[in-house]
């Protein structure tokens, strides 16, 4: 599991740095403990995505767009109790390194808010290019590009398993038995993006520079679409299913459409 959980970890040093000195320098973005997940004692149930027989169905129609600026969040009381079950927050990290990368996550708000998890299996592509120019001194530039995808020249380069929240799609089930989580900043999308070029070698005679490439959307959700994330609460001393409705509609836009609980 990454330090990070709204990105993934690959195991180079550059991309390592990035993380840290990102986590360090936002003091309003404390590092996200490691989402525990478990298989969690639970009557033997299931729920229909999509069916509202026997729910409380919250419509909610709210928009969470953060900008490079200013992160958003929004806390979701799914029971209406007057306390936050989870928190939906958009943002952008990467201010401290010259980039921008817009991202969007969802994180429990007490230990009793579970989300429904799947162990993820990612394959992790990378291809390295290097274009040389003799000019009055060499210039070399060395670009690395990483990939969930295995376009040409891409060859594997590492596999990942994390445990991810679990999209699912009207007519699905969320079940009971299985995998479930409290989530610490759980991703929700991921989008491209470029590190800054760094010169690895810089002499009168020659210039060598490297860049950096992420196509990383091994995670989260895919596309503006329509998704629901499976929940699992106690609520009025009973232990409840649900679902949290959302649209994907940018790398950090969420519409937060609807929520629903078992009655």
């Amino acid at each position: 599991m990454g330090r990070a959980r709204w990105i993934i970890r690959i195991g180079v040093g550059l991309f390592i740095l990035a993380m840290v000195s990102c986590n360090t320098n936002r003091k309003d973005d404390p590092e996200p403990a490691e989402n525990d997940t478990k298989q969690v004692p639970f009557t033997d149930a299931k729920l229909l995505v999509g069916e509202e027989a026997d729910l409380t169905v919250i419509r909610q129609n709210r928009m969470i767009h953060g900008n490079n600026s200013n992160h958003e969040e929004y806390g979701v009381d799914v029971d209406q109790n007057g306390s936050v079950d989870f928190v939906l927050k958009s943002r952008y990290w990467g201010e401290n390194l010259n980039i921008q990368v817009p991202v969007s996550e969802i994180s429990s708000a007490h230990e009793n808010a579970y989300l429904q998890a799947y162990t993820n299996e990612m394959s992790i592509y990378k291809k390295t290019k290097k274009v040389v120019k003799n000019k009055a001194r060499v210039e070399t530039t060395i670009s690395h590009y990483y990939s969930c995808s295995q376009g040409p020249d891409f060859s594997l380069f590492s596999v990942e398993r994390n445990t991810d929240a679990r999209l699912v799609d009207a007519g699905e089930f969320v079940e009971s038995q299985g995998d479930w989580m409290i989530a610490r900043a759980e991703p929700l999308t991921f989008a491209s993006y470029e590190y800054p070029e760094f010169k690895l070698l810089n002499t009168p005679d020659s210039l060598t520079i490297q860049k950096v490439f992420y196509e990383l959307d091994c995670r989260g959700a895919k596309g503006a679409k329509v998704h629901y994330l499976g929940i699992r609460m106690t609520s009025s001393g009973a232990e409840k299913l649900g679902w949290i409705k959302i649209k994907i509609t940018g790398n950090n836009q969420i519409m937060l459409m609807e929520t629903a609980l078992q009655r």
